[in-house]
């Protein structure tokens, strides 16, 4: 299954994102502690630079198409074939940085999804698919 994606030019990403790491810490986590329970946050200006952000993460781009465990799988796989080819001492923590960062970005596009799903207005059947 597919994400929905979004068209986001370049500017409005970089607006999106520096709003974001504008907003304070427990105003991100209240934002998506909200959206994993299926609520909006209750300040709409909150709430409208959270789905921005998220917008952002789920831009349509080439990486945004391939499911979200395809990277962290084929990281693991060049641990395990590197290792088994001996060239191990480079591989496996090389592997394990682009393993982390895989994971991350997975989770990343999880949470802009939660946040897509309670952005939907009422009534709307729409919901954002999960990978």
């Amino acid at each position: 299954m597919e994400d929905r994606l979004y068209d986001v030019t370049k500017d409005e990403r970089r607006a999106a994102v520096k709003a974001f790491r504008q907003l304070s810490s427990e105003e991100r986590r209240e934002a998506i502690r909200r959206a994993g329970r299926g609520q909006p946050h209750p300040n709409p200006a909150v709430a409208g630079i959270v789905e921005q952000w998220s917008r952002a993460v789920l831009r349509r781009a080439w990486w945004n198409k391939l499911p979200g465990w395809t990277q962290p799988a084929a990281c693991l796989a060049v641990i395990v074939f590197g290792s088994w080819l001996g060239a191990g001492v480079v591989v496996i923590p090389g592997g394990i940085v682009a393993l982390t960062i895989g994971l991350i970005d997975w989770n990343g596009r999880r949470t802009a999804r939660m946040v897509m799903n309670v952005a939907r207005p009422e009534g709307s059947t729409e919901r954002v698919l999960s990978v």
